[in-house]
């Protein structure tokens, strides 16, 4: 259907650059993808506000939210553990913060806003599609 495909958001990452594309514009990114421990790390912000979600800081508590009114995800630096929707997840790498951005492991995220995640290991991507 024609106006499902022009409702698509479509973000490309690629690990170790900080050029991503969003609906196929390019953007610059302050931060490049990492891989970490074998798990593609992102930095957070350019992903959940292009997928309509706001992002707060929590210095007291060193956490991250994530909210876009129907789902609400907590990750605190340096934790395994995330919060969606207040049940408890054990997240396949901690998320930290590098160059004053916080990284956190993608798959969890994108999935956990209903995105569909797809690597492409011969060019190290990631496309996150909502």
């Amino acid at each position: 259907n024609d106006d499902e495909m022009r409702d698509l958001t479509v973000i490309m990452l690629t690990i170790n650059s900080k050029y991503a594309k969003l609906n196929g514009k390019g953007h610059q990114l302050d931060v490049a993808p990492v891989i970490k421990n074998d798990r593609s790390m992102m930095p957070i912000r350019f992903i959940a506000e292009s997928l309509g979600a706001d992002v707060s800081w929590d210095d007291k508590y060193r956490s991250v939210t994530i909210n876009n009114g129907k789902k609400n995800i907590v990750i605190h630096i340096g934790s395994n553990i995330a919060y969606l929707n207040g049940e408890m997840y054990e997240l396949d790498s901690a998320a930290y913060i590098t160059s004053g951005r916080t990284f956190i492991p993608i798959r969890f995220v994108s999935e956990a806003l209903d995105c569909d995640v797809n690597w492409s290991d011969d060019e190290k991507t990631v496309t996150i599609t909502a």
